[in-house]
C-alpha cells in the first residue's frame, strides 16, 4: 500500500513537470515563430493601413515650407510614398537625388516615426516635381541609410 501511495504522490509532480516542459517549448515555438513573422516584409494592407493612419491626422495638401508642398501620400509595394510639389520660385539647377537623399538621411531619419517604419521594413520614398512639371526627383530610404 505504501508504494502505491508514492506513485500516486509522484504523478502530479512528474505531471507538473511534463506540462512546464510543454509550456516552454510552446512558448518557444511561440517566439520563434513572433520573431519569423517580424522578419517577413510588411504586407500591402499593413502599407495601405498605414498611408491611411498618417493622411487622417494631416490635412492635404500641406505647404512645409515656402519651396514645397506635401500633396499625396501613397502605398507603394514595401514603400510610403510623400508626393511633394516643388515651387517654380526656387532655382532647382543644382538640386539632384543624391543631394535630396543626403538631406533626408541627416535630417529624416532622426525621426522616430520614419525610424518606426523602417525598422518595419518599409521603405520610405520620396517624388518631387516641379509646379511647372519639367523637372522631377526620386529617391527612396531604407533602414539601411539611417544605420550610421
Amino acid at each position: 500500500m505504501e508504494n502505491i501511495k508514492k506513485d500516486k504522490e509522484k504523478k502530479p509532480l512528474m505531471l507538473g513537470g511534463v506540462s512546464l516542459g510543454v509550456f516552454l517549448l510552446i512558448m518557444a515555438v511561440v517566439t520563434g515563430v513572433n520573431n519569423y513573422l517580424k522578419s517577413l516584409p510588411p504586407s500591402a494592407s499593413e502599407i495601405a493601413s498605414t498611408v491611411d493612419e498618417v493622411k487622417s491626422k494631416i490635412t492635404i495638401p500641406m505647404k512645409i515650407d515656402s519651396a514645397m508642398t506635401l500633396v499625396d501620400i501613397t502605398a507603394e509595394p514595401n514603400a510610403i510614398r510623400f508626393h511633394y510639389t516643388i515651387s517654380n520660385e526656387v532655382n532647382t539647377d543644382n538640386l539632384t537625388n543624391s543631394y535630396i537623399k543626403n538631406y533626408l538621411v541627416s535630417n529624416v531619419c532622426k525621426n522616430p516615426d520614419v525610424r518606426n517604419f523602417l525598422d518595419r521594413g518599409i521603405k520610405i520614398e520620396y517624388y518631387s516635381v516641379t509646379e511647372d512639371k519639367l523637372k522631377s526627383f526620386f529617391t527612396t530610404l531604407t533602414k539601411a541609410d539611417c544605420l550610421n
